[in-house]
């Protein structure tokens, strides 16, 4: 029996523990779904040789899996997207990786300059997946304008790996395509350009998109008195592999700027004026061009962006302007703008603390997107992210990595100890101050014009040598110390949206509040039907300020970005209604019913009959009324009056007709929309319906009174073989008593090609028509003709009869 007792209870527990085990397992699949756990912490990069960079760095590339290249002058740094540094490399010379292929090796080129830009060593490179070097190349041009880094620096990725490289300065341009081993040169094209006087080339950047290469150049002119400056775009496609220009257009950027140097007074500034621009090709069909618009070292303060279509068209373009109050580091010039696959840039800048020490300790970033439109703004202070307290005096660069992910990496080479790559993670779709900025609104964009230009003339001149040795550079490895700084961990497992939900027009404003952990710091976003609903303001990201347009009926949405995590609000807007119109008096067609609407919206309806619906149903003449009352407490009233219908569709018809005869039918002018069936062999003309039948017909005819009336009738045709004859009198006598006073033939039947000309002795035409029924009355111009012979000529045919052409005489007797 004890056995028996215990049994039981042992079921119980064990039934009670799976229920707590299931409940718990339930709880935390919830919390899972719901709940947005975020750690983020940033990292700097510690190398001793870093401190030999004095230029600023350049920016990273992205691997072919995703992976991120950081470029640091002297060394290569891999980090995979564990965001786990895989290698780093020490190079002999400056070095700056420029692509990877679908293998993950890297392209990149070097540069040894200590002897010189004619006696320099300069070439390309490339390193397998793990960093290790596969070969090196020394790389020497004959013309001296190219013969420089640049030229290398702008090389891009071509079709199956080859390598393009670009320049243009002064007045050439030049294109250079080398396989992917770079042994081989497959494309050399250069040109000149015959400019405008004082106008000169100072920068291209080159992309390829649809077997095409597209080259975007930046023109300058200065004058010294007055200051005054202008700039030009330049954009040349070309065939890939013949490298034949395709198309050209130079065009001038209607943007202006003016102001005082602090040395040499006023200036006027117009144009882009930028050496370091970032081109990258999108979605196939565009190119995005992105940069600072640096007129000189006192001037930087602007920034563009342009979308060009490949007719070389600029289809969109942006100027951003930040206050009058910012000066940006003039070293930062060297930065360019980062571009993502989708069309989003990032513009990253440092800000001076003062313009004599040139040295920052706040940054500045803003995004836009495919459009141009900004989307973000932020700023950064660089002393509350934990980094260098001294200042900072290079570069902040700009990395979109794509998933709405960002860096920003600074370098310093101010001391030892800041001899780092601070790398600043900024995910765009959070809000995480002071780690990542705090929003900022400072800049303000316009879309300005530009100006059709004539096109320079483009001549090819002779191709450059080059010369392609091998050059082995010494890579070895290396390695950084990782420092974590400003580590935050953000909690949002709680959302809930707080305020009114119903609302009567004029009273059109309302708060919206969206209630969230506290140690939650992602961006919470909001969204709308902007047709119905504008933000006015937001005090902060969990309060919106909101104007009603119109009435609605809908949901407003609050979440986290990146996050499943999200709540919406029913929201239902009335207005007060203008008044009640079924509109003047109308008629009711006969058999039909009419529908009275009283409108949408309001809160109660009362009928004559006491009927509560927002409709009623008339099926006879007489008097209607209505009373509305609206959800603001506004009572509306209207009345109208249904009449009879005031037409009948009762036809009067000729019952029979000769064979090819029209039976003619008249229609009230009060009908319109008149349809018969069978509907050929028939025509409308005015108010008459004009029918030919061939043969007996019944037709059935509708026509309506007004929209919705429509009126119906059957009549019957009958069609009766009559005689078809033509007969031409021999004499006639136009004296006006009312007998033989004209001369035509005398028909019976449906006659068609018909023309009958009268001629007098001398062979001239007296009198001519192709209507039947017309005949000449002995007069020409007015004045009566005397008594004679006269020749006349018919033509004729009968329906379904060949074509009969007459001949003879007629008299006219006085």
């Amino acid at each position: 029996m004890a056995g028996s007792t215990c049994q039981p209870l042992l079921f119980y527990l064990m039934l009670k523990r799976l229920t707590l085990i299931l409940l718990l397992f339930v709880h935390f699949y919830s919390f899972s779904q719901t709940a947005c756990i975020d750690s983020f912490e940033n990292k700097s990069l510690y190398n001793d040789r870093f401190k030999y960079i004095t230029i600023g760095i350049p920016p990273p590339i992205s691997g072919f899996d995703s992976s991120v290249i950081y470029n640091s002058g002297l060394h290569l740094i891999k980090k995979n997207t564990s965001n786990i540094v895989e290698w780093v490399k020490k190079m002999a010379f400056f070095s700056l990786a420029r692509f990877t292929n679908s293998s993950n090796e890297i392209t990149g080129v070097f540069v040894n300059e200590a002897a010189g830009p004619a006696t320099g060593s300069r070439g390309i490179f490339k390193l397998a997946n793990n960093g290790n070097l596969l070969w090196s190349k020394k790389i020497q041009i004959s013309t001296p304008e190219f013969n420089n880094y640049g030229y290398l620096a702008k090389a891009k990725k071509g079709i199956n790996d080859d390598i393009i490289l670009c320049n243009a300065v002064l007045n050439k341009v030049s294109v250079t395509i080398l396989n992917g081993d770079a042994t081989l040169v497959k494309l050399s094209k250069n040109f000149t350009v015959s400019l405008p006087p004082g106008e000169d080339l100072i920068t291209g950047e080159i992309e390829l998109m649809n077997n095409s290469l597209y080259l975007v150049a930046i023109t300058r002119k200065f004058q010294n008195i007055p200051i005054a400056g202008k700039s030009n775009l330049l954009l040349i496609k070309m065939d890939y592999n013949t490298g034949s220009i395709e198309k050209i257009n130079y065009l001038h950027s209607d943007d202006l700027v003016t102001g005082t140097h602090p040395m040499y007074g006023n200036f006027v500034y117009e144009g882009i004026f930028s050496e370091n621009v970032v081109l990258k090709t999108l979605d196939k069909k565009h190119l995005l061009m992105a940069g600072r618009k640096n007129y000189d070292l006192f001037n930087n303060n602007l920034f563009f962006a342009l979308k060009i279509d490949s007719n070389l068209s600029i289809i969109n373009s942006s100027i951003y302007h930040p206050p009058t109050s910012h000066t940006y580091l003039t070293a930062s010039v060297e930065t360019t703008p980062s571009i993502d696959n989708d069309g989003n840039i990032l513009f990253a800048i440092l800000r001076d603390s003062t313009i004599l020490t040139q040295t920052s300790n706040s940054c500045y970033y803003f995004t836009t997107d495919s459009n141009l439109n900004i989307t973000t703004q932020r700023k950064l202070n660089i002393k509350e992210t934990g980094l260098n307290t001294n200042g900072y005096r290079l570069n902040a660069v700009p990395f979109l990595k794509g998933n709405n992910k960002a860096e920003v990496i600074f370098h310093t080479n101010s001391s030892q100890n800041d001899s780092v790559l601070h790398i600043v993670e900024i995910p765009l779709n959070v809000k995480d101050a002071p780690c990542r900025g705090e929003d900022f609104f400072y800049i303000t964009a316009e879309k300005p014009t530009t100006t059709q230009l004539t096109a320079p003339p483009i001549t090819e001149i002779s191709p450059v040598t080059i010369n392609i040795t091998s050059y082995n550079i010494l890579v070895q490895n290396d390695g950084v110390e990782e420092r974590k700084f400003c580590v935050q961990k953000s909690i949002c497992d709680t959302l809930k949206i707080k305020g009114n939900s119903k609302f009567c027009l004029p009273n059109d404003t309302a708060t919206f509040i969206a209630y969230k952990n506290p140690f939650c710091s992602r961006k919470l976003n909001w969204a709308l039907d902007t047709t119905a609903i504008k933000i006015l303001s937001h005090s902060s990201d969990s309060t919106i300020r909101v104007k009603f347009l119109k009435p609605y009926a809908g949901y407003i949405w609050a979440s986290f970005e990146g996050c499943v995590l999200k709540d919406s609000f029913l929201v239902e807007v009335s207005s007060p209604k203008q008044a009640l119109s079924f509109g003047g008096d109308s008629m009711l067609c006969t058999g039909k019913t009419r529908i009275l609407d009283a409108g949408a919206g309001f809160k109660t309806y009362r009928w004559q009959d006491n009927s509560s619906n927002q409709t009623f149903t008339v099926t006879t003449p007489g008097l209607y009324f209505a009373e509305v009352t609206d959800s603001c407490g506004n009572i509306f009233r209207d009345t109208i009056v249904i009449k009879p219908i005031d037409v009948t569709f009762n036809l009067s018809y000729p019952a029979t007709i000769c064979q090819y005869d029209t039976a003619v039918l008249n229609i009230n002018p009060k009908l319109y929309d008149l349809r018969w069936s069978p509907s050929f062999d028939g025509l409308i003309q005015t108010n008459e319906l004009k029918l030919f039948p061939a043969s007996s017909t019944v037709y059935n005819l509708m026509a309506s009174r007004f929209p919705g009336c429509q009126l119906t009738d059957t009549v019957l045709i009958k069609v009766q073989d009559c005689p078809v004859y033509i007969h031409i009198p021999t004499a006639f006598s136009p004296n006006n008593d009312g007998k033989n006073d004209s001369f035509k033939p005398l028909t019976e039947g449906r006659m068609t090609n018909y023309q009958f000309s009268i001629y007098n002795r001398f062979g001239q035409v007296v009198f001519n028509t192709t209507n039947v029924k017309q005949g000449w009355d002995g007069t020409v111009k007015g004045l009566a003709q005397n008594s004679g012979v006269f020749v006349y000529t018919c033509t004729y045919k009968f329906v379904d009869q060949p074509l009969v052409f007459k001949k003879g005489t007629v008299m006219l007797i006085r």
